[in-house]
């Protein structure tokens, strides 16, 4: 069974989405283009930079509901 995940990443100087299939990052706005392929391990990166980071997975499975 595939595991989908989605994040909310806000920074001093951009937010954006990540999307996290199977542990794996498989989507991500341009500005975090470089993290496609990599584990999702990866965004920790951005934690340190001071990053807030919300799981959004429930809000996203609620609208593709609707």
């Amino acid at each position: 069974m595939t595991t989908e995940r989605y994040f909310w990443i806000s920074l001093s100087y951009a937010t954006f989405g990540v999307g996290v299939t199977d542990g794996v990052v498989t989507s991500a706005a341009p500005i975090a283009g470089w993290a496609r392929g990599k584990p999702a391990a990866v965004l920790s990166f951005y934690r340190k930079k001071g990053a807030e980071i919300v799981e959004i997975t429930k809000l996203i499975e609620g609208m593709r509901r609707a």
